[in-house]
């Protein structure tokens, strides 16, 4: 009889495989696209916050379905309980549906101040998958019986309320955020992109007419208006 230890790690093994087939073989580009909608432009222009659930749902019934199919040739060889099995896929599915939602993500890279780190948010959603894993297995070892299996379900609901909500503040935070920038800063930020010169980085951008645009070297300093309003954006 396989032992404790010798469950969660083939478990274990078995998720990563599906894991790893599933987010990067099964899913289409596509809904790679798609899964985390919307970003911050989108959401400043009236977008649902809610918007690229569908998507997200997509995948995630692809990839639980490849994780069900890592863990049904593992039985093969080592047969495992189908309660066990069943934790560990809805504890998989429901954090995975959550972190691809981007915003913990994107809230870790602005806490870390990372945001130069190009390879920050695909390492960091990793990562997040492998911990949330781990915590499935571990939940798959322990629960045993049909009453544990129900208690799984109603937390796992619950943790995708609580970020399906979280994602309703976010929303409403950064309206908010982009509701209180003075009516002269946005009036005065739109006639600088199409008649002035906008400091972005070490070049400038001259804007003279909408259809002519130069690149060169910023000989201007930013513009006041422009970052009163990317900072009372990233403060939300």
């Amino acid at each position: 009889m396989p032992t404790a230890a010798t469950i969660a790690s083939i478990m274990f093994a078995a998720l990563y495989a599906g894991h790893q087939l599933g987010d990067h073989v099964v899913q289409s580009n596509a809904v790679a696209a798609a899964k985390s909608v919307p970003d911050s432009e989108q959401l400043a222009a009236g977008m649902s916050p809610w918007t690229g659930w569908g998507a997200c749902l997509r995948h995630v019934v692809g990839y639980t379905v490849t994780q069900a199919a890592a863990l049904a040739v593992v039985c093969v060889a080592v047969p495992l309980e189908l309660i066990s099995m069943a934790t560990a896929l809805m504890v998989s599915a429901s954090t995975h549906a959550v972190i691809d939602r981007r915003w913990i993500v994107r809230q870790l890279i602005h806490i870390k101040k990372c945001h130069d780190w190009s390879e920050a948010p695909y390492l960091i959603d990793q990562s997040l998958h492998v911990g949330a894993m781990l915590i499935a297995v571990v939940l798959a070892v322990v629960v045993s019986d049909v009453v544990g299996l129900a208690t799984v379900a109603v937390g796992t609901g619950i943790l995708v309320g609580a970020a399906l909500t979280t994602e309703h503040r976010i929303a409403q935070a950064r309206t908010r955020a982009t509701d209180s920038i003075p009516f002269r800063v946005r009036v005065n930020g739109l006639l600088s992109t199409l008649w002035g010169a906008v400091t972005i980085g070490d070049s400038v951008v001259e804007c003279h007419l909408p259809e002519q645009v130069e690149v060169g070297p910023a000989e201007h300093e930013p513009f006041p208006e422009f970052d009163l309003a990317y900072g009372a954006l990233d403060s939300a």
